[in-house]
Protein backbone atom coordinates (compact mmCIF):
# COMPACT_ATOMS: atom_id res chain seq x y z
CA UNK A 1 0.00 0.00 0.00
CA UNK A 2 2.90 2.55 0.48
CA UNK A 3 4.47 1.62 -2.41
CA UNK A 4 1.35 2.47 -4.51
CA UNK A 5 0.82 5.49 -2.26
CA UNK A 6 4.37 6.68 -2.67
CA UNK A 7 3.94 5.81 -6.87
CA UNK A 8 0.80 8.02 -6.92
CA UNK A 9 2.94 10.81 -5.04
CA UNK A 10 5.74 10.78 -7.46
CA UNK A 11 3.22 11.04 -10.39
CA UNK A 12 1.10 13.54 -9.09
CA UNK A 13 4.61 15.64 -8.52
CA UNK A 14 5.75 14.77 -11.72
CA UNK A 15 2.81 16.15 -13.56
CA UNK A 16 2.18 19.01 -11.77
CA UNK A 17 5.84 20.25 -12.58
CA UNK A 18 5.45 19.56 -15.89
CA UNK A 19 1.82 21.25 -16.50
CA UNK A 20 2.24 25.07 -18.19
CA UNK A 21 -0.06 27.12 -16.60
CA UNK A 22 -1.84 30.36 -19.10
CA UNK A 23 -4.09 33.00 -18.87
CA UNK A 24 -5.70 33.69 -22.33
CA UNK A 25 -6.28 37.12 -21.67
CA UNK A 26 -2.22 37.68 -21.60
CA UNK A 27 0.63 36.86 -23.92
CA UNK A 28 2.64 34.02 -22.36
CA UNK A 29 6.69 34.96 -22.83
CA UNK A 30 9.62 33.41 -21.26
CA UNK A 31 11.28 36.49 -19.66
CA UNK A 32 13.36 36.02 -16.83
CA UNK A 33 12.10 39.07 -14.64
CA UNK A 34 8.63 40.71 -13.70
CA UNK A 35 10.15 43.73 -14.32
CA UNK A 36 10.86 42.37 -17.99
CA UNK A 37 7.33 40.60 -18.07
CA UNK A 38 5.59 44.19 -16.94
CA UNK A 39 7.63 45.98 -20.20
CA UNK A 40 5.07 43.58 -22.94
CA UNK A 41 2.11 42.56 -20.52
CA UNK A 42 -0.64 44.70 -19.47
CA UNK A 43 -2.58 44.35 -22.79
CA UNK A 44 -4.25 42.04 -25.04
CA UNK A 45 -3.36 40.49 -28.10
CA UNK A 46 -5.50 41.92 -30.18
CA UNK A 47 -4.67 45.74 -29.29
CA UNK A 48 -1.08 44.71 -29.01
CA UNK A 49 -1.69 43.94 -32.99
CA UNK A 50 -3.21 46.94 -33.95
CA UNK A 51 -0.23 48.90 -31.99
CA UNK A 52 2.41 46.61 -33.72
CA UNK A 53 0.80 46.99 -37.24
CA UNK A 54 0.96 50.80 -36.74
CA UNK A 55 4.03 51.29 -35.79
CA UNK A 56 5.37 49.23 -38.88
CA UNK A 57 3.38 51.92 -40.95
CA UNK A 58 5.56 54.83 -39.21
CA UNK A 59 8.65 52.88 -39.67
CA UNK A 60 8.01 52.36 -42.95
CA UNK A 61 7.33 55.66 -43.96
CA UNK A 62 10.37 57.11 -41.74
CA UNK A 63 12.59 54.60 -44.37
CA UNK A 64 11.24 56.18 -47.22
CA UNK A 65 11.69 59.87 -46.01
CA UNK A 66 14.61 61.07 -44.76
CA UNK A 67 13.33 63.97 -43.23
CA UNK A 68 11.17 62.17 -40.89
CA UNK A 69 12.24 61.90 -37.61
CA UNK A 70 12.71 58.11 -35.77
CA UNK A 71 9.37 57.86 -33.75
CA UNK A 72 10.43 56.31 -30.24
CA UNK A 73 7.09 57.75 -28.61
CA UNK A 74 3.39 56.20 -29.21
CA UNK A 75 0.15 57.14 -27.89
CA UNK A 76 -2.98 54.45 -27.70
CA UNK A 77 -5.64 56.36 -25.90
CA UNK A 78 -9.45 55.48 -25.81
CA UNK A 79 -11.58 58.14 -25.94
CA UNK A 80 -15.81 58.19 -25.53
CA UNK A 81 -17.50 59.32 -28.82
CA UNK A 82 -20.94 59.90 -27.95
CA UNK A 83 -21.82 56.12 -27.33
CA UNK A 84 -19.06 54.34 -28.57
CA UNK A 85 -15.67 53.61 -27.52
CA UNK A 86 -12.62 54.01 -29.74
CA UNK A 87 -8.92 53.60 -29.64
CA UNK A 88 -6.53 56.37 -31.20
CA UNK A 89 -2.92 54.99 -32.06
CA UNK A 90 -0.62 57.81 -33.03
CA UNK A 91 3.07 58.70 -32.55
CA UNK A 92 4.16 61.72 -30.77
CA UNK A 93 7.29 64.32 -29.60
CA UNK A 94 5.56 64.42 -26.14
CA UNK A 95 3.46 62.43 -23.20
CA UNK A 96 0.69 63.87 -21.38
CA UNK A 97 0.22 63.16 -17.37
CA UNK A 98 -3.85 63.40 -17.30
CA UNK A 99 -5.53 60.41 -17.95
CA UNK A 100 -2.06 58.44 -18.38
CA UNK A 101 -2.56 55.00 -16.78
CA UNK A 102 0.74 53.13 -18.06
CA UNK A 103 3.26 51.96 -20.65
CA UNK A 104 4.47 48.86 -22.47
CA UNK A 105 7.21 48.42 -24.59
CA UNK A 106 6.69 47.21 -28.07
CA UNK A 107 9.68 46.86 -30.51
CA UNK A 108 11.96 49.28 -28.44
CA UNK A 109 9.41 52.16 -28.44
CA UNK A 110 7.53 53.42 -25.50
CA UNK A 111 3.61 52.89 -25.89
CA UNK A 112 2.00 55.36 -23.41
CA UNK A 113 -1.86 53.84 -22.75
CA UNK A 114 -4.29 56.34 -21.92
CA UNK A 115 -7.88 55.95 -20.62
CA UNK A 116 -11.39 57.43 -19.86
CA UNK A 117 -13.14 57.98 -16.54
CA UNK A 118 -15.20 55.53 -18.12
CA UNK A 119 -12.75 52.44 -18.57
CA UNK A 120 -13.55 52.81 -22.34
CA UNK A 121 -10.49 50.57 -22.90
CA UNK A 122 -13.05 47.65 -21.91
CA UNK A 123 -10.53 45.67 -20.23
CA UNK A 124 -8.15 45.37 -23.13
CA UNK A 125 -6.05 46.91 -20.86
CA UNK A 126 -4.63 45.72 -17.19
CA UNK A 127 -3.53 48.47 -15.77
CA UNK A 128 -1.52 46.49 -12.96
CA UNK A 129 0.32 44.47 -15.11
CA UNK A 130 1.55 48.20 -17.03
CA UNK A 131 4.92 50.37 -15.86
CA UNK A 132 3.72 53.57 -14.27
CA UNK A 133 6.33 55.85 -14.00
CA UNK A 134 7.29 57.58 -17.93
CA UNK A 135 10.97 56.58 -18.81
CA UNK A 136 13.43 59.13 -18.56
CA UNK A 137 14.11 61.00 -21.96
CA UNK A 138 10.27 61.64 -22.84
CA UNK A 139 9.04 65.11 -23.00
CA UNK A 140 6.16 66.14 -21.04
CA UNK A 141 3.77 68.00 -23.48
CA UNK A 142 3.05 70.05 -20.67
CA UNK A 143 6.28 71.33 -21.68
CA UNK A 144 6.30 71.55 -25.00
CA UNK A 145 4.91 74.67 -26.82
CA UNK A 146 3.22 72.89 -30.12
CA UNK A 147 3.61 70.29 -32.03
CA UNK A 148 5.70 70.92 -35.12
CA UNK A 149 3.64 68.82 -37.00
CA UNK A 150 -0.34 66.98 -37.33
CA UNK A 151 0.50 63.42 -36.62
CA UNK A 152 -1.18 60.61 -38.69
CA UNK A 153 -3.25 58.63 -36.60
CA UNK A 154 -5.70 55.01 -36.88
CA UNK A 155 -8.93 54.68 -35.13
CA UNK A 156 -10.72 51.92 -34.31
CA UNK A 157 -13.91 51.16 -32.59
CA UNK A 158 -13.86 49.02 -29.62
CA UNK A 159 -16.58 46.66 -29.97
CA UNK A 160 -15.81 44.59 -26.63
CA UNK A 161 -13.10 42.60 -24.54
CA UNK A 162 -11.87 40.79 -27.52
CA UNK A 163 -12.45 43.06 -30.50
CA UNK A 164 -11.67 46.07 -32.35
CA UNK A 165 -12.54 47.74 -35.95
CA UNK A 166 -10.56 49.17 -38.28
CA UNK A 167 -12.42 52.57 -38.79
CA UNK A 168 -9.72 54.85 -41.27
CA UNK A 169 -6.46 56.47 -40.82
CA UNK A 170 -6.62 59.99 -40.21
CA UNK A 171 -4.28 63.12 -38.84
CA UNK A 172 -5.09 64.75 -35.13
Amino acid sequence: MKKILLGLTVLFTITCNNTEKTNSNIDVVNIDTLESQKKILGIKPILKDAILKYIDRIDSIAEANTNFSERNLFIAEFVQDKRNCLLIIFHSYCYQKKDFIGYVILKDKMVALYDTPENCNNNLINKDLLNQEVKEGFLNCDEVDAYPYDPECVVYKVLDNDSIEFIEYTTI
